[in-house]
Protein backbone atom coordinates (compact mmCIF):
# COMPACT_ATOMS: atom_id res chain seq x y z
CA UNK A 1 0.00 0.00 0.00
CA UNK A 2 1.92 3.31 -1.02
CA UNK A 3 1.09 5.81 1.37
CA UNK A 4 0.36 9.59 -0.75
CA UNK A 5 1.70 12.42 0.70
CA UNK A 6 -0.97 14.58 2.88
CA UNK A 7 1.23 14.75 6.04
CA UNK A 8 0.33 17.78 7.50
CA UNK A 9 3.26 20.60 8.13
CA UNK A 10 2.95 23.30 10.83
CA UNK A 11 5.03 26.26 10.97
CA UNK A 12 7.03 26.89 14.34
CA UNK A 13 5.13 30.35 14.80
CA UNK A 14 1.60 29.65 13.81
CA UNK A 15 -1.26 29.43 16.61
CA UNK A 16 -3.87 26.37 15.47
CA UNK A 17 -7.31 27.36 15.79
CA UNK A 18 -9.43 24.56 17.45
CA UNK A 19 -13.20 24.65 15.11
CA UNK A 20 -14.31 21.60 17.65
CA UNK A 21 -13.29 19.20 19.66
CA UNK A 22 -15.18 16.63 21.55
CA UNK A 23 -15.48 12.63 22.57
CA UNK A 24 -17.97 10.57 20.64
CA UNK A 25 -18.71 6.86 20.61
CA UNK A 26 -20.00 4.79 17.67
CA UNK A 27 -23.94 4.61 16.79
CA UNK A 28 -25.44 0.95 14.99
CA UNK A 29 -23.38 0.76 11.39
CA UNK A 30 -22.05 4.06 11.84
CA UNK A 31 -20.01 4.80 9.13
CA UNK A 32 -17.01 7.75 8.44
CA UNK A 33 -18.57 10.80 6.74
CA UNK A 34 -18.23 11.40 3.00
CA UNK A 35 -16.71 14.89 2.47
CA UNK A 36 -13.76 16.95 1.65
CA UNK A 37 -13.42 18.85 4.49
CA UNK A 38 -11.92 22.88 5.08
CA UNK A 39 -10.50 21.78 8.62
CA UNK A 40 -7.87 19.34 9.47
CA UNK A 41 -8.81 16.57 11.49
CA UNK A 42 -7.04 14.52 14.27
CA UNK A 43 -8.42 11.75 15.81
CA UNK A 44 -7.18 9.65 18.81
CA UNK A 45 -8.95 6.47 19.16
CA UNK A 46 -9.63 5.06 22.72
CA UNK A 47 -11.31 2.08 21.80
CA UNK A 48 -12.36 -0.07 19.22
CA UNK A 49 -11.59 0.49 15.89
CA UNK A 50 -12.13 2.78 12.53
CA UNK A 51 -11.73 2.57 8.93
CA UNK A 52 -11.01 5.71 7.34
CA UNK A 53 -9.83 6.28 3.50
CA UNK A 54 -8.23 9.56 2.25
CA UNK A 55 -7.69 9.93 -0.96
CA UNK A 56 -7.73 6.44 -2.04
CA UNK A 57 -5.45 4.94 1.07
CA UNK A 58 -7.34 3.28 3.78
CA UNK A 59 -6.57 3.33 7.05
CA UNK A 60 -7.26 0.78 9.74
CA UNK A 61 -7.38 2.84 13.16
CA UNK A 62 -7.27 0.94 16.43
CA UNK A 63 -7.04 2.10 20.03
CA UNK A 64 -4.34 4.21 20.94
CA UNK A 65 -3.48 5.39 17.34
CA UNK A 66 -3.69 9.26 16.70
CA UNK A 67 -4.14 9.86 12.95
CA UNK A 68 -4.50 13.24 10.69
CA UNK A 69 -6.64 14.25 8.07
CA UNK A 70 -5.32 17.07 6.32
CA UNK A 71 -7.97 19.87 5.34
CA UNK A 72 -9.09 19.99 1.41
CA UNK A 73 -8.46 16.01 0.73
CA UNK A 74 -11.28 13.65 -0.17
CA UNK A 75 -11.87 11.38 3.05
CA UNK A 76 -14.54 8.55 3.57
CA UNK A 77 -15.49 5.73 5.30
CA UNK A 78 -16.89 1.81 3.58
CA UNK A 79 -17.00 -0.25 6.84
CA UNK A 80 -19.16 0.52 10.03
CA UNK A 81 -17.11 0.83 13.08
CA UNK A 82 -16.83 -1.86 15.49
CA UNK A 83 -19.48 -1.73 18.11
CA UNK A 84 -18.38 -0.08 20.79
CA UNK A 85 -16.05 2.53 19.47
CA UNK A 86 -14.74 5.52 21.08
CA UNK A 87 -12.46 8.73 20.03
CA UNK A 88 -11.43 11.89 20.54
CA UNK A 89 -11.71 14.33 17.55
CA UNK A 90 -10.63 18.15 16.96
CA UNK A 91 -10.86 20.49 13.92
CA UNK A 92 -8.72 22.84 13.14
CA UNK A 93 -6.86 25.38 11.40
CA UNK A 94 -3.45 26.28 10.68
CA UNK A 95 -1.94 28.00 7.96
CA UNK A 96 0.61 26.13 5.49
CA UNK A 97 4.55 26.70 5.73
CA UNK A 98 5.65 29.10 3.01
CA UNK A 99 7.54 27.80 0.83
CA UNK A 100 10.53 29.09 1.71
CA UNK A 101 10.21 27.57 5.38
CA UNK A 102 12.62 23.96 5.66
CA UNK A 103 11.81 21.33 8.27
CA UNK A 104 12.47 22.25 11.80
CA UNK A 105 15.93 20.63 13.10
CA UNK A 106 16.67 20.70 16.99
CA UNK A 107 19.82 22.97 17.56
CA UNK A 108 22.56 20.20 18.80
CA UNK A 109 23.53 22.34 21.79
CA UNK A 110 24.47 21.17 25.73
CA UNK A 111 23.28 22.69 28.87
CA UNK A 112 25.98 25.04 29.18
CA UNK A 113 25.39 26.56 26.10
CA UNK A 114 23.67 29.95 25.95
CA UNK A 115 21.73 29.46 22.45
CA UNK A 116 20.54 33.36 20.68
CA UNK A 117 17.80 32.33 17.85
CA UNK A 118 17.44 35.10 14.86
CA UNK A 119 14.90 36.05 12.96
CA UNK A 120 15.61 33.81 10.26
CA UNK A 121 14.88 30.86 12.59
CA UNK A 122 11.68 31.41 13.21
CA UNK A 123 11.43 30.27 9.06
CA UNK A 124 10.51 26.37 10.04
CA UNK A 125 7.84 24.06 10.26
CA UNK A 126 7.48 20.40 11.83
CA UNK A 127 5.98 17.92 10.29
CA UNK A 128 3.29 15.82 11.67
CA UNK A 129 3.42 11.87 11.25
CA UNK A 130 0.19 10.26 9.30
CA UNK A 131 -0.34 7.67 11.44
CA UNK A 132 1.11 7.46 15.16
CA UNK A 133 0.31 4.21 17.09
CA UNK A 134 0.78 3.59 20.60
CA UNK A 135 0.62 1.03 22.93
CA UNK A 136 0.65 3.33 26.43
CA UNK A 137 -1.76 6.31 25.34
CA UNK A 138 -2.73 8.34 28.31
CA UNK A 139 -0.57 11.27 27.98
CA UNK A 140 -2.52 11.38 24.32
CA UNK A 141 -5.68 11.07 26.13
CA UNK A 142 -5.02 13.25 28.99
CA UNK A 143 -4.40 15.95 26.69
CA UNK A 144 -7.31 15.20 24.65
CA UNK A 145 -9.80 15.75 27.47
CA UNK A 146 -8.07 18.72 28.52
CA UNK A 147 -8.46 20.58 24.94
CA UNK A 148 -11.95 19.48 24.43
CA UNK A 149 -12.78 20.93 28.05
CA UNK A 150 -11.23 24.17 26.59
CA UNK A 151 -12.90 24.62 23.61
CA UNK A 152 -16.36 23.53 25.48
CA UNK A 153 -15.65 26.68 27.43
CA UNK A 154 -14.52 29.01 24.54
CA UNK A 155 -11.00 29.07 25.87
CA UNK A 156 -8.82 29.90 22.30
CA UNK A 157 -5.45 30.65 23.75
CA UNK A 158 -5.23 27.42 25.99
CA UNK A 159 -7.01 25.20 23.25
CA UNK A 160 -4.02 26.42 21.04
CA UNK A 161 -1.50 25.92 23.58
CA UNK A 162 -2.78 22.07 23.94
CA UNK A 163 -3.14 21.56 20.73
CA UNK A 164 0.71 22.21 20.12
CA UNK A 165 1.23 20.33 22.97
CA UNK A 166 0.13 17.07 21.07
CA UNK A 167 1.70 18.25 17.84
CA UNK A 168 4.95 18.20 20.02
CA UNK A 169 3.80 14.74 21.73
CA UNK A 170 3.06 13.24 17.82
CA UNK A 171 6.25 14.46 16.58
CA UNK A 172 8.52 13.14 19.93
CA UNK A 173 6.81 9.59 19.71
CA UNK A 174 7.57 9.44 16.62
CA UNK A 175 11.05 10.12 16.46
CA UNK A 176 11.51 8.10 19.97
CA UNK A 177 13.21 4.66 18.97
CA UNK A 178 11.45 1.64 19.18
CA UNK A 179 10.92 -1.78 18.56
CA UNK A 180 8.66 -1.69 15.64
CA UNK A 181 9.01 -5.38 15.05
CA UNK A 182 7.21 -6.16 18.25
CA UNK A 183 4.61 -3.32 18.15
CA UNK A 184 3.50 -4.67 14.48
CA UNK A 185 3.06 -8.51 15.99
CA UNK A 186 1.54 -7.65 18.50
CA UNK A 187 -1.30 -5.52 16.66
CA UNK A 188 -1.04 -8.67 13.99
CA UNK A 189 -1.98 -11.19 17.03
CA UNK A 190 -4.59 -9.14 18.51
CA UNK A 191 -6.33 -8.22 15.41
CA UNK A 192 -6.07 -12.55 14.39
CA UNK A 193 -7.52 -13.05 17.98
CA UNK A 194 -10.61 -10.78 17.83
CA UNK A 195 -11.32 -11.58 13.97
CA UNK A 196 -9.88 -15.54 13.54
CA UNK A 197 -13.69 -16.71 12.42
CA UNK A 198 -13.35 -14.39 9.16
CA UNK A 199 -11.36 -14.76 6.17
CA UNK A 200 -7.94 -12.65 6.94
CA UNK A 201 -5.92 -11.55 3.62
CA UNK A 202 -2.72 -10.23 3.09
CA UNK A 203 -4.70 -6.68 2.30
CA UNK A 204 -6.82 -6.80 5.84
CA UNK A 205 -3.27 -7.05 7.14
CA UNK A 206 -1.82 -4.57 5.26
CA UNK A 207 -4.52 -1.94 5.76
CA UNK A 208 -3.88 -2.45 9.77
CA UNK A 209 -0.12 -2.09 10.04
CA UNK A 210 -0.09 0.48 7.43
CA UNK A 211 3.09 -0.98 5.47
CA UNK A 212 3.68 -3.77 2.69
CA UNK A 213 2.80 -7.09 3.24
CA UNK A 214 5.79 -8.82 2.55
CA UNK A 215 7.66 -6.32 4.91
CA UNK A 216 4.97 -7.40 7.56
CA UNK A 217 5.63 -10.63 7.24
CA UNK A 218 9.24 -10.63 7.81
CA UNK A 219 8.90 -8.45 11.25
CA UNK A 220 6.40 -11.29 12.49
CA UNK A 221 8.28 -14.13 12.01
CA UNK A 222 11.08 -11.74 12.94
CA UNK A 223 9.23 -11.02 16.43
CA UNK A 224 7.03 -14.37 16.96
CA UNK A 225 8.91 -17.30 15.33
CA UNK A 226 6.03 -18.38 13.09
CA UNK A 227 4.43 -16.86 9.72
CA UNK A 228 1.06 -15.55 10.15
CA UNK A 229 -0.43 -18.17 8.43
CA UNK A 230 0.82 -20.29 10.98
CA UNK A 231 -0.51 -18.19 13.93
CA UNK A 232 -3.85 -17.68 12.04
CA UNK A 233 -4.63 -21.43 12.33
CA UNK A 234 -2.99 -22.21 15.69
CA UNK A 235 -5.78 -19.24 17.02
CA UNK A 236 -8.28 -21.14 15.44
CA UNK A 237 -6.80 -25.11 16.41
CA UNK A 238 -6.85 -23.82 19.88
CA UNK A 239 -10.74 -22.24 20.33
CA UNK A 240 -11.39 -25.63 18.05
CA UNK A 241 -10.01 -27.45 20.87
CA UNK A 242 -11.86 -25.94 23.66
CA UNK A 243 -15.29 -26.31 21.26
CA UNK A 244 -14.54 -29.66 20.99
CA UNK A 245 -14.10 -30.39 25.23
CA UNK A 246 -16.58 -27.74 26.24
CA UNK A 247 -19.75 -28.19 23.80
CA UNK A 248 -21.59 -30.71 21.42
CA UNK A 249 -21.36 -29.08 18.53
CA UNK A 250 -20.78 -31.47 15.61
CA UNK A 251 -16.92 -31.46 13.87
CA UNK A 252 -18.62 -29.50 10.81
CA UNK A 253 -20.04 -26.74 12.74
CA UNK A 254 -16.81 -26.01 15.01
CA UNK A 255 -15.32 -26.11 11.52
CA UNK A 256 -16.93 -23.28 10.11
CA UNK A 257 -17.07 -21.52 13.93
CA UNK A 258 -13.13 -21.07 13.83
CA UNK A 259 -12.93 -20.05 10.21
CA UNK A 260 -12.31 -23.32 8.44
CA UNK A 261 -14.89 -23.47 5.47
CA UNK A 262 -13.58 -26.75 4.37
CA UNK A 263 -14.18 -29.73 6.95
CA UNK A 264 -11.94 -31.87 5.78
CA UNK A 265 -9.46 -29.45 5.62
CA UNK A 266 -10.22 -28.71 9.12
CA UNK A 267 -9.85 -32.43 10.20
CA UNK A 268 -6.50 -32.55 7.82
CA UNK A 269 -4.75 -29.80 9.63
CA UNK A 270 -5.85 -30.40 13.42
CA UNK A 271 -4.46 -34.14 13.02
CA UNK A 272 -1.14 -32.38 11.43
CA UNK A 273 -0.91 -30.41 14.49
CA UNK A 274 -2.65 -32.31 17.44
CA UNK A 275 -1.42 -35.76 16.51
CA UNK A 276 -5.10 -37.04 16.42
CA UNK A 277 -8.54 -36.42 14.52
CA UNK A 278 -11.03 -33.95 15.99
CA UNK A 279 -13.10 -36.95 16.79
CA UNK A 280 -10.05 -38.72 18.78
CA UNK A 281 -9.65 -35.82 20.62
CA UNK A 282 -13.06 -34.94 21.90
CA UNK A 283 -13.42 -38.93 22.77
CA UNK A 284 -10.14 -38.43 25.06
CA UNK A 285 -11.29 -35.64 27.15
CA UNK A 286 -15.15 -35.65 27.10
CA UNK A 287 -16.12 -39.55 26.34
CA UNK A 288 -19.74 -38.71 26.89
CA UNK A 289 -20.15 -37.17 24.33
Amino acid sequence: MSEKNHNIKIPCTAMPFICEADRCAAGENEIHINRTFDCNVVILLLKGSMEIIEDGVPYRLSAGDIFFLKGGVHHWGEKPFERGTVWYYAHFLCPEPDGDMRPYRPPQVTETDRVYLQGGDSRQYIELPKLLRQEDFSEAERLFRMLAAAHSRGDIPRASMLMWDIFLHCTEAESRPRDTSNVYAEQIRNYIEKRYREEISSADIENLCGISYKHICTVFRESTGMTIKKYIIGVRLKHACRMLAETSLSVTEIAEAVGFGDVYYFSRIFKRERGCSPVEYRRSYVPRI
